[in-house]
């Protein structure tokens, strides 16, 4: 787990009064994830703490954060469940919520639904889904893990869903990244399916009981579709799969993962896929691998910062290494309107030994608190 220093950026505004975002602590404030989204408004956080909790949840539409307490660390999110008991959909969203809606943090599992979307069902939502574990999930029809989402998908684990069209994914039109995406099963697109227009980057799409992307004639560039392959998809560019004949900087050799065997998709040594994606980096690309490790680590050590295929970033880095997530901060006030809320900053160190930091700024209305700090890395 990487230590991080968080840094609150705080924005004053003399005309408005104090921003009214408000935490909500499940089960400590509120029984029941739903009781608590259900009580949340615009801005709010959900905080879950460890435990299962057998709910089908329900976002309403609303721009809200549901967060376990700590979606950076993999223990947290394998803790933190949302089982729906073979029930429904495990989530739902409305449709109209924007990437101001974020889900982050959880195992969702045991999910069935008669048509569409066991997992997740998004009905073309722009919420942002990142760091969950999506598992064992079904649909009768189409998108067994997610279905129908839009927004950003980043940083996932989609494994062990089931359905007709789209074991992990069907129809998800936004940005898929950083995924892993393993042991899925659908007679069409066991891993992906019909995603159209949707930029695919940077997953590693292995082991599915069935075709590992299908009918996806949007962006796939810096994959690894292994063995499963492709069929009725744009040609990638910069992936490893079978068949990779055409299509700028693709590789057809076996990527040599370390142990599928016990899943464990990272690079060996000897990988083809290491330091072998586009350069340069295309802004569909996370920050950061599935294990929290920046992109663009010089993994084969020639002096070339270029990002690995695949969902997993090989090599560490040497010397000390700022991190920072998220890459831009944006606020926006109102006369007359309450003022922005707090925003987050996380600075760490990806490298060894000892990074010391210091934020400066003149801003009148901008405060940053703590002004520096320092990082040993990872613990």
């Amino acid at each position: 787990m990487k230590k991080a220093i968080i840094l609150n950026l705080v924005f004053f505004l003399a005309v408005s009064a104090v921003a009214t975002a408000q935490i909500r602590h499940v089960p400590d404030e509120y029984p029941t994830i739903q009781a608590a989204i259900d009580a949340a408004e615009a801005r709010d956080t959900v905080l879950v703490a460890q435990g299962t909790y057998y709910e089908n949840i329900h976002f309403h539409g609303k721009n809200i954060s549901l967060t376990s307490t700590n979606p950076e660390d993999l223990n947290v999110v394998a803790a933190t469940v949302i089982d729906g008991s073979n029930a429904g959909s495990v989530v739902t969203f409305a449709g109209t919520e924007t990437s101001d809606c974020l889900l982050t943090g959880f195992t969702i599992t045991n999910g069935h639904s008669s048509i569409i979307g066991g997992g997740i069902l998004g009905h073309y939502t722009y919420a942002t889904i990142t760091r969950c574990f999506i598992t064992k999930n079904t649909a009768d029809t189409q998108g067994g893990g997610i279905e129908n989402c839009n927004g950003i998908i980043s940083r996932c684990i989609i494994t062990h869903n089931s359905a007709k069209i789209g074991g992990g994914l069907a129809r998800c039109y936004g940005t898929i990244s950083n995924c892993l995406i393993t042991h899925n099963s659908a007679s069409e697109g066991a891993g992906i399916s019909r995603a159209d227009d949707a930029t695919i980057a940077n997953c590693t799409i292995a082991f599915n009981n069935g075709t590992g992307l299908e009918s996806c004639i949007g962006l796939i560039t810096n994959c690894i579709v292994w063995p499963n392959g492709l069929s009725s998809c744009s040609t990638p560019t910069y992936s490893c799969f079978p068949g990779a004949v055409h299509g700028v900087g693709n590789i057809d050799r076996d990527p040599y993962f370390i142990n599928p065997g016990i899943d464990d998709y990272r690079l060996q040594s000897c990988s083809p896929c290491i330091d072998s994606g586009t350069d340069p980096w295309p802004d569909e690309i996370h920050a950061k691998d599935i294990d929290g490790k920046i992109r663009q680590i010089d993994g084969n050590n020639d002096g070339v910062f270029i990002a690995d295929m695949g969902s997993y970033e090989y090599g560490t880095v040497k010397t000390p290494l700022i991190a920072i997530q998220p890459t831009s901060i944006d606020f926006i006030a109102i006369v007359g309107v309450a003022n922005p809320a707090h925003q987050i900053l996380s600075i760490w160190n990806i490298g060894i030994g000892t990074l010391n930091w210091q934020v400066a700024e003149n801003s009148s209305w901008l405060e940053s608190l703590p002004e520096s700090g320092n990082s040993q890395g990872e613990a």
